[in-house]
């Protein structure tokens, strides 16, 4: 188990959690488990993080095309302003579509994997536009272990209620009935 802070007390632990799988981790708090997908803590975090608004548009090092249909240009140009207005800059040829430019401090992110899912989107408004684009590049992304302390954390530190809002990404787990099954 990982331990972020000094145990004071059996009964709140909010720094403890167990990787159980390459994708999920167990956490305990006031005496419930819950199990929660990394990419579930990974959105939840990134989301918190830009809900107001993403940060300033940054040119990618090298542009990233992909190849495009008829109805993928048409949508692409439909989300031009919406995605813009998120600081994602694309534009396009006849048969490509280009991303130019994503918010600062997101530029890691296997964009070229999510560009085809981020033009998906039926939405139009400014933030449903941003929660599937984080969504999208959340999805296509790799957790390591070391990056699970770090959103963890995260996730921790953003929270005002942390029981509320482990319920909404994770599961109630029942930790004596879930070990017993394994006997």
């Amino acid at each position: 188990t990982h331990s972020t802070q000094p145990t004071k007390s059996s009964n709140t632990l909010p720094g403890q959690w167990l990787q159980v799988t390459d994708k999920k981790i167990l956490v305990k708090v006031e005496q419930q488990y819950y199990l929660i997908e990394t990419k579930a803590l990974h959105l939840s975090v990134i989301s918190a993080l830009y809900s107001d608004a993403m940060p300033v548009s940054q040119p990618l090092l090298m542009p990233i095309s992909i190849t495009s249909s008829a109805e993928l240009l048409a949508q692409a140009k439909l989300l031009y302003q919406p995605l813009l207005e998120n600081n994602v800059e694309i534009g396009w040829t006849p048969n490509r579509i280009i991303l130019r430019k994503v918010p600062a401090g997101l530029r890691q992110f296997r964009w070229i994997e999510s560009l085809e899912d981020i033009l998906s989107c039926n939405e139009k408004d400014t933030f449903s536009i941003r929660k599937h684009l984080l969504t999208c590049i959340v999805s296509n992304e790799e957790i390591a272990p070391l990056q699970i302390q770090s959103l963890w954390q995260q996730f921790v530190n953003s929270s005002l209620n942390l029981k509320h809002d482990i319920a909404q990404i994770g599961k109630s787990v029942n930790l004596e009935e879930w070990l017993n099954s394994y006997e």
